[in-house]
């Protein structure tokens, strides 16, 4: 420490600037223009570190919600692919279920439309047998009424002719 002289009293101070020689000899002080700018650059540089402390205040703030966020959302995820797991783990088997009945009623449908030819051929067949025999039977029928109804009618004219009463 150097001591400084103020008047009649001696103050130590760290360091000895130009001001303080100014206070002790009261002369003027010269200062040159370097050390005014390298006086404006030193507080700049102050005032920029303070925003920069500033800066990184903040951002690690910002850091520390984001990572909280994280952590949180993170425990909140696990629970919830678990759950989506399950669900789909239960939607695999539903649908085997429902492929195991969709050949179920494959093959009874199989069944219903053999079942169906069956029958429709052992109803049809005899259907049409007796159609045929209907229409058969029919005609042999027509064809008598017609010979009895020509016979008839010959009877009738031979009555007439030879002067017979009609029938």
């Amino acid at each position: 420490m150097s001591p400084a002289c103020t008047g009649s009293r001696v103050v130590y101070s760290r360091f000895n600037p130009t001001w303080l020689n100014l206070l002790r000899n009261g002369n003027e002080a010269k200062v040159s223009i370097g050390q005014i700018a390298a006086l404006i650059v030193a507080a700049v540089a102050v005032v920029l570190t303070l925003f920069l402390i500033a800066f990184l205040v903040k951002l690690m703030r910002t850091l520390d919600t984001t990572t909280r966020t994280i952590q949180t959302l993170n425990g909140r995820a696990e629970p919830l692919l678990t759950e989506l797991e399950r669900t789909l783990a239960n939607a695999n088997v539903q649908l085997h279920k429902i492929d195991v009945l969709i050949d179920q009623v494959s093959s009874l449908t199989k069944g219903v439309s053999t079942a169906t030819s069956l029958i429709a051929g052992s109803v049809t067949n005899p259907l049409v047998k007796a159609a045929s025999f209907a229409y058969g039977l029919r005609k042999i029928v027509r064809s008598r009424r017609g010979e009895v109804k020509a016979v008839a009618v010959k009877a009738h004219d031979t009555l007439q002719t030879k002067g017979g009463a009609p029938l």
